[in-house]
């Protein structure tokens, strides 16, 4: 599976909101990807982005509070996550791990990595405890059988896609 990345910086000398800030950094850097200054991002009724007018792209878009993230895949779903450091991470992912995944796994490893196989796997009522990661996160698997192979793209930078079922 192909899939395309890029990490952006978001603009804060712009007295635009932080939000609005986020939105125009994901156009600025999905219009670069296609090649398309005229390239849109829409959304689905559960919040799922997509590229207007390109149904043979599978999108997935994230930010922190400096960069935005976007991947793009031809192929199939993908999911991205970037996060900054922070002592929140610390605080929040023991919340979402299960006692079969290890515990020293990298907090920030082990976050962005569920939170692209959240987006990438699309799934109503899912939840991060209900992803389950190997010793190294870089593979994932959900309660229906479904496996995620996760890229860590640096740190708090993590891409997912699904693994062809066997």
């Amino acid at each position: 599976m192909t899939v395309y990345l890029t990490v952006g910086p978001v603009d804060d000398s712009c007295g635009a909101t932080r939000r609005e800030r986020e939105r125009s950094a994901v156009r600025r850097v999905l219009r670069g990807m296609l090649g398309d200054g005229s390239a849109e991002i829409g959304h689905t009724s559960a919040g799922a982005p997509f590229v207007v007018g390109r149904d043979d792209l599978h999108i997935s878009v994230s930010h922190s509070r400096s960069e935005v993230a976007v991947a793009i895949s031809t192929d199939g779903p993908v999911g991205v996550d970037i996060e900054s450091p922070s002592p929140r991470v610390a605080r929040v992912v023991p919340r979402v791990m299960r006692p079969d995944e290890p515990a020293l796994i990298d907090p920030l490893r082990a976050w962005t990595a569920k939170e692209a196989v959240f987006k990438c796997a699309g799934v109503d009522g899912l939840v991060l405890s209900d992803i389950r990661l190997d010793y190294e996160a870089v593979t994932a698997y959900l309660p229906d059988g479904r496996v995620f192979a996760v890229y860590h793209a640096g740190e708090g930078l993590a891409v997912a896609v699904t693994l062809p079922m066997e």
